[in-house]
């Protein structure tokens, strides 16, 4: 059996993607068609790349440690609390885990 730190190395064999090889692989898949599809816009008229870079002193946010599991949340906000906790059952067994 492997640990999730065991699965996290395999990342190692592969070589960092850089926005360029990520750029590549998009104008493929999108053959032909304009990038700006792919440019979104937020309600108040902001633009939303599709992706962005890291900055260069970007650093780790602090919240749970690498080899961690990632946590799938659900947000519980019904005002009877006998339908909160229905709510908050029925989304466990679906398979949230917080």
């Amino acid at each position: 059996m492997t640990s999730v730190g065991d699965e996290l190395r395999l990342a190692a064999d592969f070589p960092a993607a850089s926005y360029d090889d990520w750029r590549k692989l998009v104008d493929g898949v999108l053959k032909g068609a304009p990038f700006e599809k792919l440019v979104g816009k937020s309600y108040d008229g902001l633009r939303i790349e599709p992706i962005y870079p890291r900055t260069r002193d970007a650093a780790p946010i602090a919240g749970r440690s690498a080899a961690a599991p990632w946590q799938i949340m659900q947000r519980i906000d019904h005002p009877d609390a006998a339908k909160a906790n229905a709510q908050a059952l029925q989304d466990l067994e679906n398979g949230a885990t917080g």
